[in-house]
């Protein structure tokens, strides 16, 4: 049940986005369950001549098991037969980002984009996939709430903001972690999700 769902709400919410038949889209795969999902879902549509796909994975280099997520996201990749380009962060450059926004998250988060954006440019990609839900856009609201950020801010995570798409907003966690059951898929676990020195961990849990 879950499976079909998923499926149907993402489809719904490519061609919402503008996304054509035969579309490129670059997905940013972590391999954890959310992005694993969006992978499988996207390439069940390519395989329906929906839209083109490659994955994209950013290694952080700041957890000793990066490495080893990072072969777990090719591994997901290979079984549904999508190219997947990575690369890793220079720590170095993640340091002088983290010192200048004040937050490794902030910095993580720029690095992260600017890898997809260069990713999306040299494949000539239209499309930039992220797997954000709907517990992600809860989070994120009440988190600039708590920021006391403007008005405009409050408004949570859009489901298009030029050529970045998020498909995945209108489904909860529970909701993509059952279809991850019903698929067999292995995700990812990231343990730094625990590590509530971190802000939004500290919403989520």
């Amino acid at each position: 049940m879950a499976e079909r769902t998923l499926e149907k709400r993402v489809a719904q919410a490519l061609t919402r986005a503008g996304v054509r038949e035969r579309d490129h889209i670059l997905l940013a795969l972590s391999g954890g369950a959310d992005s694993a999902a969006l992978l499988h879902v996207l390439s069940g549509l390519r395989r329906q001549r929906f839209a083109d796909l490659t994955a994209a994975h950013l290694d952080h280099a700041v957890r000793e098991e990066s490495a080893a997520d990072a072969r777990r996201a090719l591994d997901l990749c290979r079984e549904v037969g999508v190219a997947c380009v990575t690369d890793r962060l220079d720590p170095v450059q993640a340091a002088k980002e983290r010192a200048r926004l004040g937050s490794l998250e902030a910095a993580l988060r720029l690095l992260r984009y600017r890898f997809l954006r260069r990713a999306a440019a040299d494949l000539g990609t239209g499309w930039i996939a992220t797997a954000h839900q709907a517990d992600d856009q809860a989070e994120t609201v009440l988190f600039r709430a708590l920021r006391r950020m403007n008005w405009r801010s409050l408004s949570g995570i859009p489901a298009r903001d030029g050529a970045i798409i998020r498909p995945l907003l209108s489904a909860s966690r529970g909701e993509i972690e059952e279809y991850c059951r019903e698929k067999g898929i292995e995700p990812v676990f990231d343990r730094s999700n625990l590590d509530l020195s971190f802000s939004r961990n500290l919403i989520r849990h």
